[in-house]
């Protein structure tokens, strides 16, 4: 099996809703960073991941667990993008933890907790014959001059997630399936898979910690990868 896979173990017994709902209060609950170590996040994860295994959620439901349910999309997978947060102590300010949910052909559910922090608002299917991919647009505070806004692009094959794809290539930002950039707004085209990147007009300069200076330019989606307009 590929190394591109991230194989979905066969749930345990799920926790209930209302363990799921300690173990978010619980982390939202720590100030000053105390929460910002890492580990702790990873663990309310995986509990919420094993909940949602089981359970499909409506946007009522996800908020009485302290869940928010975010873009979903309209094919047969229904993949389903969840958030909890937590507090840095810092600059930073809310962190944002992500769990995805889908399901395959038969119905079964499947969920993943993703490594990135960001709130993603939209969720759009990326043209790829053969295959069932997905750009996910979002934003996170990375200090007090940067906004950061990223670019995430994930794949599902029937059981699995595959999240290692070379999506992305953008001097001094490639980083597999994943694109941050402070400050710099992204929009999507769906008709044209064209990705726009613009100066946000943020709080601090566009692409905040590169030497150079910013210029707008556009990515389009061909062949499983994005890559740049002339």
């Amino acid at each position: 099996m590929s190394a591109a896979i991230q194989a979905q173990t066969p749930a345990r017994k799920a926790p209930t809703a209302l363990e799921v709902i300690n173990a978010v209060a619980h982390l939202a609950s720590f100030h000053q960073g105390e929460a910002d170590d890492g580990e702790m996040a990873v663990r309310v994860g995986r509990k919420v991941v094993a909940y949602l295994k089981a359970h499909k959620l409506s946007a009522s439901e996800a908020g009485k667990l302290g869940l928010t349910l975010g873009p979903v999309s309209r094919d047969a997978a229904q993949l389903r993008v969840c958030s909890f947060s937590h507090e840095s102590g810092g600059t930073r300010g809310t962190v944002d933890n992500v769990v995805v949910q889908w399901q395959n052909a038969a119905g079964e559910l499947f969920a993943y907790y993703l490594p990135v922090e960001s709130y993603f608002t939209t969720l759009y299917p990326l043209t790829a014959p053969g295959r069932t991919m997905y750009l996910l647009l979002g934003h996170e505070k990375g200090s007090g001059l940067c906004l950061g806004y990223t670019a995430y692009v994930l794949e599902l094959k029937g059981n699995y997630l595959i999240l290692d794809n070379q999506v992305f290539s953008v001097k001094d930002h490639s980083n597999k399936n994943e694109l941050t950039i402070c400050n710099v707004a992204m929009t999507f085209n769906p008709a044209r898979q064209i990705l726009s990147l613009d100066d946000a007009g943020g709080p601090g300069k566009a692409d905040f910690y590169s030497d150079e200076p910013f210029k707008p330019f556009k990515l389009i989606f061909r062949q499983g990868r994005f890559v740049r307009l002339p």
